[in-house]
């Protein structure tokens, strides 16, 4: 089955999560998919990465049928190390990253939002970490942290507070706020301007030089992580959240 659109147009690869039924929630097969999409990032033709959600919220995390609820530590390692992988390659990519986000983007919907290079923001937009609540752990910090400093993003992983799309302004998280109609014409028009706007290799380096200025290893901070949310995975907290989903009405999130 198909979960992510691809489309390629003048320099501009879109990668759409497309399972809105389940608000863009990370399945293995997203993840799979997510992977195989940013490869293709590599291509000479790919200028610019434009990433969105179909529907209604950007990503509402890890889904938790089907991710959350692997029993198996292999598959879930597989699943986690999949997601890793998939935060890394955004980092790494040598093209510049901008997210559209809209509605939730929550748990690894963040992740994968604060990893891109620039992010577009509906002004319905919420960005939040409930992992703890859920037994669970944030796959990564590496970014919050350096957007919106230690403190701020101590409180969103352990509290799991929420930025609205106002304040992902106001704290250096959003690259501008636009309304949800106009959400995906604003990231493609940004997308188009960075292709227009200096050669593949300029933008290349001044991707680089911004990674170099963040100092320790990213490829450290993303197994660390795996290794701390693999800990979680078999926890009686999460396993209970996990038995208990679906009747408490708490939707996909994590």
């Amino acid at each position: 089955m198909t979960v992510l659109e691809q489309r390629l147009e003048d320099g501009v690869l879109t990668l759409t999560l497309a399972r809105p039924e389940k608000l863009n929630a990370l399945s293995p097969a997203l993840v799979a998919q997510l992977a195989e999409g940013l490869a293709r990032g590599e291509d000479e033709a790919v200028r610019v990465v434009l990433l969105r959600g179909a529907g209604r919220s950007f990503c509402a995390g890890a889904d938790v049928g089907e991710s959350l609820a692997l029993e198996d530590l292999d598959e879930a390692a597989r699943f986690l190390n999949g997601l890793a992988t998939v935060l890394g390659r955004i980092s790494a990519l040598p093209k510049p990253v901008i997210a559209a986000v809209q509605g939730d983007a929550v748990g690894g919907g963040a992740e994968l939002a604060l990893e891109a290079d620039l992010r577009v923001v509906a002004a319905d937009a919420r960005l939040s970490f409930p992992d703890t609540a859920l037994g669970s752990t944030p796959a990564t910090l590496y970014p919050l942290v350096r957007l919106v400093g230690r403190g701020r993003a101590t409180e969103m992983a352990m509290l799991g507070t929420e930025l609205g799309a106002e304040e992902m302004l106001r704290a250096g998280v959003a690259h501008r706020v636009v309304a949800a109609a106009d959400l995906e014409a604003e990231a493609l028009a940004l997308a188009r301007r960075l292709r227009d706007r200096a050669g593949a290799r300029s933008l290349r380096f001044a991707k680089q030089a911004v990674r170099h200025a963040e100092g320790p290893s990213r490829e450290a901070d993303l197994r660390a992580n795996v290794a701390a949310m693999l800990a979680c995975h078999h926890s009686p907290e999460q396993r209970a959240f996990v038995r208990g989903f679906g009747s408490g009405g708490r939707g996909e999130r994590a």
